[in-house]
């Protein structure tokens, strides 16, 4: 077992770098004195940043901070090691081959650094934003974790990779600007908890940055998630935040409870999932 904290992420405009080291290590904090062990921070917050930038246009943002994106992951990478907890960063426009690619690095508390680039891009991203194109699966401490990033989180067959390849626990980094898109979002979330028998959480940024386009509003609810069976909630909801708060959301994970419910639950949708695969046979009935 170990606890685990999503971010409700407020933006705010840091004044310089020194401030901004202050604000994350403020969070990490906070969250550490509530024994959390795995931390995850919302898609995008990262570009708070650009505050620190001259640039006004989205592309020329994403370009000007690639300067600090090397004291970006050393300050993530210290943090780690210093509170000796995992943390799924804010997710980073990388430009990589003259591309920009949505990424979340992972930084464990012996040092080493992954990452998992968004693979399923948005209509509002595509043009700036290209797909990743690996699925990566994570182990800390006795559980397995795959980062789905947002959008990926809407589609079943992706999140069904992750599980089949040991993932027990889904992060999912989110920024949304609408209700309707949080809920897309917050729904996805759950139903890939309920189908697949697993764990799945999501960070969210709450806030206004009028500086830059692609976090300018943004409106969420950060929650953790479980299978809807025995072991867990009623309503499969361990945790969720209070509206309009800047907070941590956390939860203990049992990866024995997840073992328990696909031996021993009311249903097994993570079992039966390739049964639906038979239905071939279609007939339709027209007037």
């Amino acid at each position: 077992m170990f606890r685990l904290a999503v971010a409700q992420y407020a933006v705010y405009r840091p004044q310089n770098w020194d401030d901004y080291v202050s604000h994350l290590t403020d969070w990490i904090e906070k969250a550490v004195a509530q024994h959390a062990e795995l931390v995850v921070f919302p898609e995008y917050a990262s570009l708070i940043l650009t505050a620190l930038v001259n640039e006004t246009k989205q592309i020329e943002q994403y370009q000007a901070i690639q300067s600090l994106l090397d004291r970006f992951l050393e300050l993530n990478h210290n943090l780690a090691q210093k509170y000796q907890l995992c943390i799924i960063s804010a997710t980073f426009p990388v430009q990589e081959n003259g591309k920009f690619l949505n990424r979340s690095f992972v930084f464990f508390p012996n040092g080493e650094i992954y990452f998992q680039d968004k693979l399923q891009i948005t209509r509002f991203e595509k043009g700036v934003i290209s797909s990743g194109e690996t699925i990566r699966i994570f182990q800390f401490k006795n559980i397995c974790f795959g980062v789905a990033i947002c959008y990926d989180s809407e589609f079943p067959l992706l999140i069904r990779k992750y599980v089949e390849n040991g993932a027990d626990l889904i992060v999912v980094p989110s920024c949304t600007e609408t209700w309707s898109g949080f809920h897309r979002v917050h729904l996805s979330c759950r139903a890939r908890a309920l189908e697949h028998q697993c764990y799945v959480a999501q960070s969210c940024i709450i806030g206004s940055a009028d500086w830059v386009e692609t976090i300018d509003q943004n409106v969420g609810r950060a929650g953790i998630f479980s299978p809807v069976d025995h072991y867990f909630p009623n309503d499969g909801v361990l945790g969720l935040g209070n509206l309009e708060q800047s907070q941590w959301v956390i939860s203990d994970i049992d990866i024995s409870l997840i073992k328990k419910v696909r031996r021993n639950g009311e249903v097994f949708n993570y079992r039966d999932w390739d049964t639906q695969h038979h239905f071939n046979k279609i007939e339709k009935n027209i007037l």
